[in-house]
């Protein structure tokens, strides 16, 4: 989340405040169970909503209040029918209500992407970028390609995840950014770092090769002082000897200069990573790619007290804890809200979140309007019941 507070349960949820179970808004206040929204207060359940206050269970509508499944009511009309739906929420009945929405939203008109104030970009979750292909979850970033999360100002990013507020030429890299240049294979460098290579938690330094957790410094080499002459001499030996002698890992994948970090050094399991998050295998999938894998512990949980069992316990793979604790100020906040306590554990409730959200792929699909030829790339795979419509076929129904 950035620039929001008060929120539970949310996920790229920008400038916000008092928000549950939100995936994707900006500048929302008091938005529950929603996706995909600007500018949306005191509302439920609402899907692709601009502009709205006091709506319910509503999908493509623009500056609206007191609507509920897309009917407008009056005022006295929605409170009426708003209370009760408030009370099925309190008292745990959100399942069924979620369920009542999905439906609902099956019926609707989908745009091809979630792309707002950008030119010529492809991917999904994307506002105010230029030149940004194949990026998810970006806004603020130009001439970018295949990131995820490249944000606030990021500049000529490829093959980047979470790059931004200044970040320029960044190459394969991880957690990069505030004013961060030239940065290739590098992973949570931060703080005005230039021209780093194959290094790891470096702020305010330049000119490393193979360095970590380094500050203010400059020519260095696997955290070895040099002259700047000597750097300059010593760097490309390194690489020469890296294509000469490449790495191979044990399913006979090479590795020379110019590759990330191979896989099977990792001290994680993939199903432990974000990479199961975004592409998620099964255990035999990710071994047979030479991926290591963390099975499930079972866990001795004592439940009671402060204690509360998880709705899945520990039968699902998303790596339940089984038992967990609701600290006060969440409890504070479903008692203002007006909210149950949750029934699965923060693991579980993470992975149902992920799960609304579609894939970081794109297929090339035509518009489902009768009689529109147009083409797009979009997130929504063909075999998906969603209706999707191009852009200009979307904004002639919504907009």
């Amino acid at each position: 989340m950035q620039l929001s507070k008060d929120c539970l349960d949310c996920t790229f949820v920008n400038d916000s405040e008092l928000c549950y179970e939100v995936f994707v808004a900006w500048n929302c206040y008091k938005l529950f169970f929603s996706k995909e929204c600007r500018d949306c207060t005191d509302s439920y359940f609402l899907q692709d909503c601009v502009g709205l206050t006091n709506c319910y269970g509503c999908m493509n509508l623009r500056s609206k209040s007191y609507c509920m499944f897309n009917e407008q009511y009056t005022k006295e009309e929605y409170a009426k029918i708003l209370e009760k739906k408030k009370e099925q929420i309190k008292h745990g009945k959100i399942e069924e209500l979620k369920k009542e929405f999905k439906d609902f939203a099956l019926k609707q008109i989908n745009k091809y992407a979630y792309i707002q104030k950008s030119i010529r970009g492809t991917g999904n979750y994307l506002v105010n970028v230029k030149n940004c292909i194949s990026c998810f979850h970006g806004y603020d970033a130009e001439n970018c390609k295949y990131g995820l999360h490249v944000w606030r100002d990021a500049r000529e990013v490829m093959d980047g995840s979470t790059v931004g507020r200044g970040a320029e030429l960044i190459y394969e890299s991880i957690n990069t950014g505030i004013k961060a240049y030239n940065i290739k294979f590098g992973i949570q460098n931060w703080n005005g770092n230039n021209d780093l290579t194959y290094s790891e938690a470096c702020s305010a330094s330049s000119n490393l090769f193979g360095c970590i957790s380094l500050s203010h410094k400059q020519y260095c080499i696997l955290n070895k002082q040099y002259t700047e002459e000597e750097y300059e001499e010593l760097v490309p030996r390194v690489i020469k000897q890296m294509n000469d002698m490449p790495y191979m890992d044990k399913m006979g994948r090479v590795y020379k200069y110019g590759e990330f970090f191979p896989t099977e050094i990792s001290q994680y399991g993939y199903n432990e990573t974000p990479a199961y998050d975004h592409f998620p295998l099964s255990k035999k999938e990710a071994l047979m790619q030479g991926f290591s894998w963390k099975d499930q512990e079972e866990k001795n949980v004592t439940i009671g007290g402060e204690i509360i069992r998880c709705s899945h316990q520990g039968k699902c793979v998303d790596h339940c804890t089984v038992g967990f604790k609701i600290i006060q100020a969440e409890r504070d906040f479903y008692e203002r809200m007006g909210l149950p306590i949750p029934t699965l554990c923060p693991n579980c409730r993470h992975y149902e979140r992920l799960n609304q959200r579609n894939p970081l792929k794109i297929w090339h699909r035509k518009c489902m309007k009768s009689g529109c030829t147009n083409e797009f790339e979009t997130s929504y795979a063909p075999e998906r019941p969603e209706i999707i419509y191009c852009e200009s076929c979307y904004n002639s129904e919504v907009a």
